[in-house]
């Protein structure tokens, strides 16, 4: 799906409700796991009950996004990778593991996690991270940049930034 659509999505979503909140995030989220039903979908408490030795966690967004904050732990990846070269550059990694990817909201995530679902072997689960670093950010979860605890997170663009509720907290550097 190209970013434009996707976009439009959000855009439709943000100009129907009043003012952008949880409820926003949740109706994108609900878009998402529709159009990649593929896939598995992981709420972050979820998520968090996971053993991390058998679970690789995959930021799947540009990386002025995640130099502004990611979850610990995370891998960056590019966005554009295909999933060819995502079998090649990470395999060893994901070797005997299950597989946890995330983006802003899910978009960037979901399409990779699909275009790897399809070109594997099924052995491992895969999993988009439900409302993305939006959500964890929202729920306060902890983030970090450069080794050190943050409390900011990079918005995408001002449509997608909407989706964050503690707008003071966004930032672009």
């Amino acid at each position: 799906m190209k970013q434009g659509f996707a976009s439009a999505i959000v855009a439709a979503v943000l100009i129907s409700c009043s003012s952008a909140s949880s409820t926003d995030l949740n109706d994108v989220h609900n878009s998402i796991e529709e159009r990649y039903s593929e896939i598995g979908h992981i709420a972050a408490s979820d998520f968090l009950t996971l053993s991390r030795a058998d679970v690789v966690l995959f930021d799947v967004r540009e990386k002025q996004e995640y130099d502004v904050s990611h979850i610990p732990g995370a891998v960056w990846v590019n966005p554009s990778i295909s999933p060819k070269e995502f079998l090649e550059q990470y395999g060893d990694q994901i070797a005997g593991k299950d597989m946890v990817f995330y983006c802003s909201v899910g978009e960037r995530s979901s399409r990779l996690a699909g275009s790897v679902h399809s070109s594997g072997d099924g052995q491992q689960e895969i999993y988009n991270l439900e409302k993305g670093i939006f959500g964890w950010h929202n729920e306060k979860r902890e983030l970090i940049s450069a080794g050190e605890a943050t409390d900011l997170v990079h918005p995408y663009n001002e449509t997608w930034g909407q989706l964050v509720e503690r707008q003071n907290k966004i930032s672009y550097k």
